[in-house]
């Protein structure tokens, strides 16, 4: 018995060892098994992150490229309605996007993507071929029919590229799906192993779970990082527009609770693309971040600030109480356009930019977040229209951008109609004699179902397209034919025309005119053109060159509402002017306010030192006619002598007016009443 089991010990030691290295083979099986189970699950979910990666972002550059088709699209239906360089500047920016989209993707993307990208870009060369075609028709006036056969063959050509882009982004998406999909099969593989293995070995367990909490934290972090990436902008760090949008509306919404007040600011900068230009995009970036972290650090608690793309720049920000006025806001907003104004160091270069700030007040008229977005861009638009740093959205004055597009789509076709846009005409009296010294025509637009439209309400629209340079040259169409009939009937009446800031950067001016005056068989000295001080100095290099070209041409010239803009003295010495026109705000007061009279006083005797004739614009009572004597004024013009009034109407004023010199005595019997709404 003890013989059996001394001499079944080692049988029993052998089967325990041969369990051992039973178990040992099996751990070291187990180990194998779970290693290459690890490793090959590691291997597929590594390669089907990459391919869920690449798809993402090959996906992201068909998306990208076909929201430039769609903005190509808009462009050109834009151009339709509105020709101009800025939107064909923008369809080249937008095209070169695209075009960088299907680099992106040809150079990264797969053998399909190449292709697909090959294609792509023969569709677009095809469109911009056809967008260019459709551009030049507009541009030439060709008819309606015409501009329709290109546009469909533009936008068909637009939307089978669309739907290429379209259909390679879902395809891409659903490469991406079932990347994920396969990863997470083969992370669901690698757990079983793992499971499995944690009978045999506890370092197994360990190593496996090691590398899951790896490529766990791994794809948390990433999904982290894209879900910032998606709400903020790269360059600044700064919320993007979704995350700005996002902020607005929960603030509408707490204000509409509260007596809290919401706001929003869109900053832009003046000027921006000239340091891209000069300096290179990555000092370009360098001002953008720079500008990024002066207007956080001056933002009040409860805001938000957010860049909006290129050099755009929001704030929205939420006081206590309710400021219908604005006025805490616009103090803000100037505080910002102020540091935005001191100077930035970018490398070894000192820049000083310049900005302008639109504000938009929830409550007053608008309260959407779109809307609020929308009409603070309107009021920036204005600002840099006026040369005001700040301004706030006034609904009554900032017109949107459908209705400026359907308000300009019916200036066109007044002008192409011929009969729906006329002058009228307000004499200019001579304050020495009582002489009609000239009239200035004022453009009156008669809409054929809304009525009468005031020029403060197309004249602008029009200034920021090239339609104002059609709508000048029906007037001084309209002027001269006029002053043709009058000098026939005996009355030489020289007619003044004023011209936009738009038209003093036009080279071919001074030939149309001149083809006008010969067109007519008006003699040049009765065509007198006026010009703001601020239209002059928009771009003064080329103003000045035009406005000498129109002196040769024998024009008088003038300079209008003065005061009320930024000549220097310099400039007013350089122009050939001849007259100088006193803004009607300083006249109102020249009786009442000391500061108005004084400066009325000034302004006459720097033109008289200039050799200028001096007019008072906006006379209406007797006792400034004679304040404007007093202080040796030359010409006037106002209700006082005439309203302004149709051709017609001007030719039975110059038959029954009294003799000049009657004029000047009893102003009272020569105050003409006109028939029509004055509009100015």
């Amino acid at each position: 018995m003890a013989g059996t089991t001394r001499a079944g010990r080692p049988a029993v030691e052998g089967s325990l060892s041969a369990i051992h290295r039973a178990a040992a083979v099996a751990l070291v099986l187990a180990l194998a098994a779970a290693a290459t189970v690890t490793l090959v699950g590691a291997w597929v979910i590594r390669e089907a992150a990459v391919e869920a990666a690449e798809s993402r972002w090959v996906a992201e550059a068909y998306r990208n490229a076909a929201q430039m088709a769609l903005i190509e699209e808009s462009l050109s239906r834009q151009y339709r309605l509105e020709p101009g360089p800025q939107v064909r500047a923008r369809q080249g920016d937008v095209a070169a996007d695209l075009r960088e989209s299907m680099r992106r993707i040809r150079d990264g993307g797969g053998p399909a993507d190449r292709a697909m990208a090959d294609d792509v870009v023969a569709l677009h060369e095809s469109y911009l071929a056809a967008n260019a075609a459709l551009f030049d028709a507009v541009d030439a006036g060709h008819s309606r029919s015409d501009q329709i056969v290109l546009a469909s063959k533009v936008e068909s050509t637009l939307e089978l590229a669309s739907l290429r882009l379209d259909g390679a982004d879902d395809a891409r998406r659903a490469a991406a799906d079932v990347a994920l999909n396969r990863l997470n099969r083969s992370t669901a593989l690698v757990l079983s192993g793992i499971v499995a293995a944690v009978v045999l070995s506890v370092a197994l367990l360990a190593t496996v779970g090691r590398l899951t909490s790896h490529y766990r934290r791994h794809l948390i972090h990433e999904l982290r990082r894209n879900r910032h990436l998606a709400r903020h902008d790269a360059l600044t760090g700064l919320p993007n527009r979704a995350r700005f949008t996002e902020f607005l509306e929960h603030a509408i919404t707490r204000t509409q609770v509260t007596t809290a007040c919401l706001a929003v600011m869109v900053i832009d900068l003046d000027r921006f693309k000239e340091v891209n230009d000069t300096l290179g995009q990555v000092a370009g970036d360098e001002v953008l971040q720079q500008v990024g972290r002066r207007l956080q650090s001056h933002l009040p608690q409860d805001s938000i600030l957010a860049r909006l793309g290129s050099d755009e720049f929001a704030v929205a920000v939420i006081t206590a109480h309710h400021d219908s006025g604005g006025s805490q806001f616009t103090e803000l907003a100037a505080t910002l356009v102020a540091e935005l104004h001191s100077t930035l160091r970018i490398e070894d270069v000192s820049l000083r930019m310049e900005a302008s700030a639109g504000i938009a007040i929830a409550g007053l008229h608008i309260h959407g977040a779109d809307d609020l977005l929308r009409a603070a861009d309107l009021a920036l638009r204005a600002a840099k229209t006026t040369n005001v740093n700040v301004v706030v959205h006034d609904p009554t004055r900032h017109v949107n951008e459908p209705q400026r597009l359907v308000l300009l789509a019916d200036l066109r076709e007044s002008l192409n109609a011929d009969h729906d846009l006329t002058l009228h005409y307000q004499p200019k009296i001579n304050l020495l004699d009582g002489r009609v010294t000239g009239v200035e025509a004022l453009v009156r637009w008669q809409h054929p179902t809304k009525g009468a439209i005031p020029p403060a309400s197309f004249i602008p629209a029009a200034e920021g397209t090239g339609l104002i340079t059609r709508l000048t040259d029906h007037v001084l169409d309209l002027a001269l034919r006029q002053a043709q009939c009058w000098l026939g009937a005996g009355h030489p009446l020289q007619v003044a025309v004023n011209l936009s800031a738009r038209c003093l950067t036009d080279p071919a001016l001074p030939t149309r005119i001149d083809e006008a005056l010969q067109r007519h068989g008006v003699p040049s000295e009765l065509l007198r053109l006026e010009v703001t001080e601020s239209a002059v100095m928009t771009e003064p290099g080329r103003a000045f060159r035009i406005l000498n070209q129109l002196r040769d041409l024998g024009l008088a010239l003038s300079v209008d509402d003065f005061g009320t803009g930024y000549t220097s003295m310099s400039h007013l010495k350089e122009l050939t002017f001849d007259e100088l026109k006193i803004d009607r705000s300083f006249i109102t007061g020249i009786t009442r306010h000391p500061g108005d009279q004084a400066l009325t006083r000034a302004t006459i005797e720097l033109g008289h030192a200039f050799g200028l004739t001096v007019v008072a614009e906006g006379v209406e009572h007797h006792d400034q006619q004679i304040a404007l004597q007093t202080a040796g004024c030359d010409v006037a013009q106002g209700y006082l002598y005439a309203r302004p009034m149709p051709a017609e109407a001007v030719s039975r004023w110059l038959a029954d007016r009294p003799h000049p010199s009657d004029v000047l005595a009893r102003p009272e019997q020569t105050h003409i009443h006109g028939h029509t709404r004055h509009l100015t």
